[in-house]
Parts: structure tokens; sequence; C-alpha cells
């Protein structure tokens, strides 16, 4: 699994936990889930897609830099993206039934 894979599957199994809080009425913890995302994106995830090097030998770190980079700036910005859209089509959706538009 490369890392845009993987950040698609976290960017659905996001929508899917907002939806399934809002429908048990725990909106408030969507904010515990974006801000655990975040945290696997900047500490755990980029680790798990590091070069092996068996032999421990010194070796360029640019890879690392690279994939580190790649979740920090698209995986913490399609979280961030995410949990505003989300928001804000909900909010959409509310007005509009509460007010009959």
């Amino acid at each position: 699994m490369n890392p845009l894979q993987l950040i698609f599957l976290l960017f659905l199994a996001q929508v899917i936990c907002y939806v399934l809080l809002d429908k048990f009425n725990f909106a408030k913890w969507k904010y515990l889930i974006s801000a655990l995302l975040i945290i696997g994106y900047i500490f755990i995830i980029p680790s798990r897609f590091f070069p092996d090097n068996p032999r421990h030998e010194p070796m360029c770190g640019m890879p690392m830099v690279a994939i580190t980079f790649v979740f920090w700036f698209l995986g913490c910005g399609a979280v961030m993206i995410t949990h505003i859209c989300y928001l804000l089509i909900k909010k959409i959706i509310t007005d509009r039934q509460k007010y009959g538009t």
C-alpha cells in the first residue's frame, strides 16, 4: 500500500466516523477523531513507510524526509479540509431543514 492509498482510506474512515458520531449524538467527538488522525499523520504513520536498512549502514535521509512531508502536508491537510467541509455542509443542511428552504 502506498501513502496516497492510506491517506484515502483514512479519509473514508474519517467521514464514516463523522456520520456515525452525528447519528448517535456524539457530535463533539469529531474533534477527537481529527486530533487523533493529525497526531497519527505527524508521529506514527510516516515511520511505517521508511525504507528498510537491514545492515544498518549510513544512508541518505531524503526519502524519509519526502515521505514525512507527504504525510504532514497531504495527510494533515486532508484531515483539516475534510473536517471543515463536513462541518460546513452539515451546518448548511441543518439550516435548510430548520428554516424550510
